[in-house]
């Protein structure tokens, strides 16, 4: 039994299947061990984390076209004994001793559609793969330096992924998330083409929207790294070389500062030339994650 329908869920679910090798060999097929995944999704394969047929744009909420591709494969080879309970919400885990002394393993699980609780039992423990809420970690290092926002990710500046409570505090990695606000336009075909982007449609903007995006994949979060350091380097450079600090708060630094400003300037365009560095979130909402939108 595995908890969690994103891809660490269905990941383990497509190992434990090939570890049991192929189901249509020899007498021994009916004993295969059958995995139940237990996915909060909608069902269609638009939810929060459901590996389903269905469409989405972003994978940092759903399952990537690989892994999406494999678990379909894995439905044709293994039939029923791949059982998917989409739309359901792990709503306990216990053990119990059965009538031969064995230990077994439980698993409840409501349906959202129906409201039904059905429980399952395994001879194995219950995976659980539904990923973790920092905001509830004791351990976590940004405790008391920083706010958490509904879904236990640190609330950060969006230009440049700062701690908004603690000045200095940066945060790089999946846990990086912002909600953009994002024009809505109408294009026709007198304003000139239009753009899958939103932010590039030609029509005049209408009230804005909240989208969010979400940097929990390699490709997506390492294109924040180079913002990040940029954004240190220069305060660092700004701090050793200043020579006045003029009224509005800005910094008037040496020939040797301008220098190095221009040094990570450049190093900061390379990285953008190179889709390695995203400075524009309307950019990742429209999933282009190399910012040329």
């Amino acid at each position: 039994v595995i908890v969690g329908g994103g891809e660490a869920g269905f990941d383990a679910a497509l190992h434990v299947l090939d570890e049991a090798g192929d189901p249509n060999d020899g007498d021994e097929a009916g004993l295969k061990p059958r995995v139940i995944l237990i996915d909060r999704g909608s069902g269609s394969g638009e939810g929060a984390d459901s590996g389903g047929a269905g469409k989405v744009d972003d994978p940092s909420t759903t399952l990537t076209p690989i892994t999406r591709a494999r678990v379909e494969e894995a439905r044709k080879k293994y039939r029923n004994l791949f059982q998917i309970e989409e739309g359901c919400e792990c709503t306990e885990i216990g053990e119990e001793v059965s009538e031969t002394g064995r230990k077994v393993f439980l698993a409840k699980y409501r349906s959202s559609r129906t409201n039904r609780v059905t429980t399952v039992s395994s001879e194995a423990p219950v995976i659980l793969a539904t990923g973790f809420n920092l905001s509830q970690s004791k351990t976590c290092c940004l405790n008391g330096i920083c706010d958490w926002d509904e879904s236990g990710r640190p609330v950060l500046t969006q230009d440049c992924d700062e701690v908004e409570r603690t000045k200095g505090v940066f945060v790089v990695g999946p846990m990086v998330k912002h909600n953009v606000d994002v024009a809505e336009k109408i294009g026709g075909e007198e304003d000139g083409p239009k753009s899958s982007c939103k932010k590039l449609t030609t029509a005049p903007e209408v009230p804005t929207s909240k989208e969010e995006v979400i940097f929990c994949f390699i490709y997506k979060f390492r294109c924040r790294f180079a913002l990040v350091a940029g954004e240190i380097l220069s305060r660092l450079i700004a701090e050793y070389h200043s020579v006045q600090t003029n009224s509005d708060g800005t910094v008037v630094v040496d020939e040797e500062g301008h220098k190095k400003l221009d040094m990570v300037e450049r190093t900061c365009r390379f990285y953008q030339e190179k889709g390695m560095l995203i400075t524009d979130l309307s950019c990742a909402v429209c999933g282009d994650v190399e910012g040329s939108c």
